[in-house]
C-alpha cells in the first residue's frame, strides 16, 4: 500500500476522533491503536476495516450538519466491512468523504 493510502486512512481515524472532540496527537493517544498508518497493509486488514468503520459511525454520529443519504451510508460501511483487501478500503475511505461527508 502506498503512503498516500496509508495516511489518509491514519488523517481519517484522527479527524473522526477530533470531530467528536478528542484530539489525537500521537499514535500512543489513540485508544484502540487503530489511527497508525503503520498498521495499512493487508495483514492488518481487519484491523484497518475496523477503524475505517468506527470513523465512519463517528463522523454519521458527530456530524448532524451533513445532509447525507443515509442508505448511501450503509452501504459504504457494508462495503467497508466486507472489502478484501487494503486498497478497496482507501477507495470507500475517499468514497466516504467525497460523496457523504462531501469533502
Amino acid at each position: 500500500m502506498g503512503n498516500d493510502g496509508a495516511i489518509s486512512y491514519e488523517m481519517f481515524v484522527r479527524n473522526a476522533f477530533k470531530s467528536a472532540g478528542i484530539e489525537i496527537k500521537s499514535k500512543s493517544d489513540d485508544p484502540a491503536g487503530l489511527a497508525n498508518a503503520d498498521y495499512v497493509n493487508d495483514n492488518n486488514l481487519d484491523k484497518i476495516k475496523t477503524g475505517t468503520a468506527y470513523a465512519m459511525c463517528i463522523y454519521i454520529y458527530q456530524n448532524n450538519e451533513y445532509n447525507f443519504d443515509d442508505s448511501l451510508a450503509a452501504e459504504v460501511m457494508h462495503d467497508t466491512l466486507t472489502a478484501s483487501n487494503v486498497p478497496d478500503v482507501i477507495g470507500l475511505i475517499d468514497k466516504f468523504n467525497k460523496e457523504i461527508l462531501r469533502k
